[in-house]
């Protein structure tokens, strides 16, 4: 099912990129970890108290509980965790598949014994792998750091469930793009829903956290299916959210592959 060549292909044209999202999040997985002192975490949010409650909200940053944990759940996983890893998933499935279908190399690879089942499925096992690969990345960063600096402070089994369900997120960001990119005609349209649909529903989820009468978009927007709150408190809801945002990916990965087959390409 799976063409190796075309799987180090994809490999060799797109690993700069995860390298790079990967440094700017150990960049701020050390970071932030670093900032947490158990003694002044209260200091700290009366001084973040002094900045507009909306936009902290906005931004995810508001602490759930006074822990080492809480404080990664709120500053890392808050924001950044939520963003960074889109720079890399829309891009990418741009790159894998309409940019070929644009510039016209995609006829040469339908022009191989590989169906289009084959190939569209090795595209998709790379992005969904390459996102997992990341995520476990930051999981093991975050452990080792947290061990070495606050030792038993990381309630590491919950700091894994974050970044299991910051995967399920990305693993639908990454189906969307790569559903868009299967079917998009042109380039903005392929833009339009595989970078549209996140950012658009990060910024509804932003709105959403925010104080006021826009409360109600949170029920909108695939962002607020990772709840970290209720990770935090290992409610079984938080973890039924990450099920649900698994299978939507599933879904759109599928469908990508399936359109792709029956798609009119020119070879």
């Amino acid at each position: 099912m799976i063409s190796y060549p075309l799987l180090k292909q994809t490999v060799r044209e797109n690993y700069k990129l995860l390298l790079v999202i990967a440094a700017v999040l150990s960049i701020y997985t050390i970071m932030i970890t670093g900032m947490y002192d158990p003694n002044i975490t209260e200091k700290m949010e009366d001084l973040l108290s002094a900045l507009p409650a909306g936009m902290l909200s906005a931004f995810g940053f508001s602490m759930e509980e006074q822990t080492l944990t809480g404080f990664l759940a709120s500053y890392l996983f808050g924001f950044l965790m939520l963003v960074f890893p889109m720079l890399y998933e829309i891009p990418t499935a741009y790159r894998m598949i309409a940019s070929k279908i644009e510039q016209g190399s995609m006829a040469y690879l339908i022009g191989t014994p590989n169906s289009r089942k084959k190939i569209a499925f090795t595209l998709a096992f790379y992005l969904s792998v390459s996102t997992a690969v990341l995520m476990l990345y930051v999981a093991a960063l975050g452990t080792v750091v947290s061990s070495r600096m606050f030792p038993g402070m990381l309630r590491t089994g919950i700091f894994l469930d974050l970044c299991t369900g910051a995967f399920a997120l990305h693993f639908l960001i990454g189906g969307i793009s790569f559903f868009a990119a299967c079917v998009g005609k042109d380039m903005g349209q392929v833009l339009g829903i595989g970078a549209g649909i996140p950012v658009v529903s990060y910024l509804i989820h932003m709105l959403a956290n925010m104080e006021g009468n826009l409360t109600f978009l949170k029920y909108v927007t695939i962002f607020s299916l990772f709840d970290t709150k209720r990770i935090l408190e290992a409610d079984r809801i938080g973890y039924l959210f990450m099920g649900i945002l698994a299978a939507a990916g599933m879904l759109f990965y599928v469908l990508g592959i399936v359109l792709f087959r029956k798609r009119d390409l020119s070879v």
